[in-house]
């Protein structure tokens, strides 16, 4: 692992942040909350020297599948290009070997329209989560910093695009007092256009 690597949480993360499962120390699982996707090795193992985490937590974490990493010192948008490519042929690939091609899926008309809608929806409310999630964590990062650590704690427990929204109100309070008025409300505004 180099120190100018940024790395992110997986989806394995993430869940692990809501669910608590793999029953992290609670040490292991303040070095999962830092790692953002925006914070280099480097200034992750600042933020936690001379605190209760091992040496290794970071490699610990790598291992147990719940960061990945994001970018790669001079290579981040031919990195971030080439593994966007590999995911979508990779997934390309799973679905179409998921169904033999000997055995073809017939569906009326009127069952393929409810199924399309049903993905539709589905697709968006994954993506108003996401958007509210990225957004959210990004604030908090940027603007409130260590001070935000709670409030990320809670960003990371929920799990849809609703219990997001019910954190606004303490969010946007946090932001207006650590930015001022006039920043902290156009901050909060970001979060409600996200929202839409």
């Amino acid at each position: 692992m180099n120190d100018r690597e940024v790395y992110s949480k997986t989806e394995s993360g993430r869940e692990e942040m809501r669910t608590r499962a793999l029953q992290l120390s609670g040490a292991i699982r303040n070095v999962l909350l830092l790692v953002d996707g925006k914070r280099t090795l480097a200034q992750i193992k600042t933020l936690i020297a001379g605190g209760k985490a091992p040496p290794d937590a970071l490699e610990q974490l790598l291992r147990q599948g719940l960061i990945e990493l994001t970018e790669a010192p001079h290579s981040r948008s031919a990195e971030s290009s080439g593994q966007s490519r590999s995911a979508e042929s990779s997934g390309q690939s799973r679905s179409a070997s998921a169904v033999p091609p000997s055995m073809p899926i017939v569906e009326p008309e009127a069952e393929k329209e409810i199924h399309r809608s049903a993905d539709a929806q589905d697709d968006q409310t994954q993506a108003r989560f996401n958007r509210l999630y990225t957004l959210m964590n990004e604030l908090v990062s940027d603007y409130l910093g260590l001070r935000g650590y709670f409030m990320q704690l809670k960003i990371e427990k929920c799990a849809n695009a609703d219990e997001l929204l019910a954190l606004q109100p303490e969010l946007s309070a946090a932001l207006i007092k650590a930015q001022g008025k006039e920043v902290g409300a156009e901050l909060a505004a970001r979060i409600e256009s996200a929202a839409r």
